[in-house]
């Protein structure tokens, strides 16, 4: 059945694929071999980061929505499940970068709220990590999520439950707020199957091209989260398209 729920059962084998699947032109494909083409390219393009022009869609929001119109663009009728409609046009250095199209949102947070209507989107709450290298139970749950097709947010804060949802999609004092957003492009497991780090392309910051990193590990150390971004907890996780089941071996 399509789409399937999200997060997956634990039981499904879309929760143990090493990918997540997606419907893209009549066919089932691997998120993995989709956004490899679309991420080698961006990287190619070497966008670099900036907030100001908004609409030249190149800080870390500009970028999935750069990457979101791109996947639109070679799966039609994905258009309702994406925050970009196809069309974006490869950044230029000094050109007329402008996207002129409409996006779902324009924030990290935006987004993020975005894909929880759209029920692709669950938070991982930190009441059982104080400190920054602790894994919550949350995270124990649901890193194996993280697979080539996931979107995930990280917040410079410490979100609770008690907080609810509210905290992580607008700004607060206690900065619990997401603060940055990437896509999933590579995983690598242990011997047990446990997600342990992950590839990631995302915009990074005003001195770094928007490229694809790699030091996103579990073994948490110092003011470094577990499966964070620098400094940053993991706080969401997302599916970029609705999820479809693998395809049987033949």
């Amino acid at each position: 059945m399509f789409p399937l729920t999200f997060p997956p059962p634990i039981t499904e084998p879309a929760a143990v694929a090493e990918s997540y699947y997606a419907y893209c032109d009549g066919a089932i494909f691997s998120m993995a071999d989709l956004l490899l083409a679309i991420t080698n390219g961006m990287v190619n393009q070497q966008i670099p980061y900036s907030q100001l022009p908004a609409d030249e869609w190149r800080d870390c929001s500009g970028n999935f929505l750069r990457l979101s119109s791109y996947l639109a663009s070679i799966c039609p009728g994905s258009e309702p499940y994406l925050a970009a409609p196809p069309g974006i046009s490869d950044y230029e250095p000094g050109g007329p970068n402008a996207a002129g199209l409409e996006a779902a949102a324009r924030s990290t947070r935006g987004l993020a709220r975005w894909y929880h209507d759209q029920g692709r989107f669950v938070p991982i709450w930190y009441d059982d990590a104080q400190a920054p290298a602790q894994a919550p139970s949350d995270l124990e749950a649901l890193r194996h999520l993280i697979k080539p097709g996931a979107v995930l947010w990280f917040s410079h804060g410490r979100p609770t439950q008690d907080g609810g949802l509210a905290q992580l999609f607008v700004r607060n004092d206690a900065h619990n707020h997401i603060s940055h957003m990437g896509t999933v492009v590579g995983v690598e497991h242990d011997g047990d199957r446990q997600v342990i780090g992950y590839a990631m392309y995302h915009g990074r910051n005003v001195n770094k091209l928007a490229s694809i990193t790699l030091g996103h590990r579990y073994e948490g150390s110092g003011q470094r989260p577990p499966l964070g971004h620098g400094s940053q907890r993991l706080v969401g996780i997302g599916a970029l398209l609705p999820i479809a089941p693998p395809p049987e071996d033949p």
